[in-house]
């Protein structure tokens, strides 16, 4: 039993799931994680089969099935498409902020070309918790509409998520309640900064 619980702890400590002692970054009430899907970049059907999806360079990493992986902040216009997303599902893919983020400025949008329901995202910290209120963009439509924003530098925190170097978040996004209807829905979002 001991064992058991230091195994746990120390998971725990490293992977931010349970980091809490609660539910962690990757919880979203009546909603089910969702680790893998295979994904196609824009309008493009080439696909990336199985990836970890909590990973967060296996999602933005990319934006064809040929290029090599460029890890955070990513391919600028990053456009991946997961079809036959789960209608109760969420994803949570996670980053890593390097040192010098001041630098840094992005922002997600919900392509038109996708042309599925409404969806919500959120950034969070290691213990659930968005870092400022601009941190969640909620009930978004598909038509080129800005998600969640982010900065590296602490100003502007209604409007925008404001990240702090060397740290740990997690992307999550989502069908708004209600909509999609059946399990061939769409879900993706584009990726761009500087």
């Amino acid at each position: 039993m001991i064992t058991s619980l230091i195994l746990l702890a120390s998971l725990s400590a490293t992977d931010g799931i349970f980091s809490n002692g609660f539910d962690g970054p990757c919880f979203v009430p009546g909603r089910k994680l969702v680790k893998t899907m295979s994904v196609s970049y824009g309008v493009y059907p080439p696909q990336r089969f199985f990836l970890d999806i909590t990973d967060w360079n296996n999602v933005w990493g990319y934006n064809n099935t040929t290029a090599p992986r460029v890890d955070w902040p990513g391919v600028g216009g990053a456009s991946p498409v997961m079809k036959g997303f789960p209608p109760d599902g969420f994803t949570c893919s996670k980053f890593t902020t390097p040192a010098n983020i001041a630098s840094f400025v992005g922002h997600f949008s919900n392509p038109s070309y996708i042309a599925g329901p409404n969806v919500t995202m959120k950034i969070v910290d290691r213990f659930g918790i968005m870092p400022t209120p601009g941190c969640i963009a909620a009930n978004v439509p598909t038509d080129d509409s800005n998600l969640v924003s982010w900065k590296g530098t602490p100003n502007a925190p209604s409007s925008q998520c404001n990240l702090a170097p060397s740290t740990d978040y997690w992307v999550l996004e989502w069908f708004t309640e209600g909509a999609c209807t059946n399990p061939n829905c769409i879900i993706g979002s584009v990726s761009y900064h500087n």
